[in-house]
């Protein structure tokens, strides 16, 4: 029997017994080859919060150097949410992005070239609406200056729907 299982059938048979007289008693039942499978996953446990840490920082470290302030604050909030495994973020990755080739995503699934696909999807968007705020501000100085009341006003000519 593995020492996990022992310990739940400890608890099990034991709802009333606080835990430490219930590890005490557990001690006297085993091994002490018997815990190594839970030092070797506290261990793996530690060793994985510790990288994300490492990762987390060189993320933001990065954003730092490569990119706006505010993009790097949003990253580490995102950073601190995901670590916390807070209930916002998972909300949040279950909404799904379009991809812009008829596809959509959920965000949790979403592999680096999707999110990828998705980066180059909005930033062709935010070429376009640049494009177009452009020619709108153009317009708008044209009509302002010229005290047209609309485009066709201002050509003199009329546009038949």
């Amino acid at each position: 029997m593995s020492l996990r299982h022992r310990m739940r059938e400890l608890v099990a048979q034991n709802p009333n017994i606080d835990a430490d007289t219930l590890a005490r008693k557990l001690l006297d039942e085993i091994n002490l080859t018997d815990v190594l499978p839970l030092i070797v996953d506290e261990i793996k446990h530690i060793q994985r919060a510790v990288t994300h840490q490492h990762e987390r920082a060189a993320m933001i470290a990065r954003l730092h150097r490569t990119h706006h302030r505010q993009d790097a604050a949003q990253v580490e909030k995102i950073s601190k949410m995901v670590a916390a495994n807070n209930a916002r973020v998972r909300e949040l990755l279950r909404r799904q992005w379009q991809l812009g080739d008829g596809n959509a995503v959920n965000i949790g699934e979403a592999t680096l070239d999707q999110i990828r696909q998705r980066l180059a999807m909005l930033r062709k968007q935010r070429a376009g609406l640049s494009d177009t705020i452009g020619y709108l501000e153009a317009i708008e100085a044209e009509l302002v200056r010229t005290g047209a009341n609309c485009l066709n006003d201002l050509l003199g000519a009329t546009v038949e729907g």
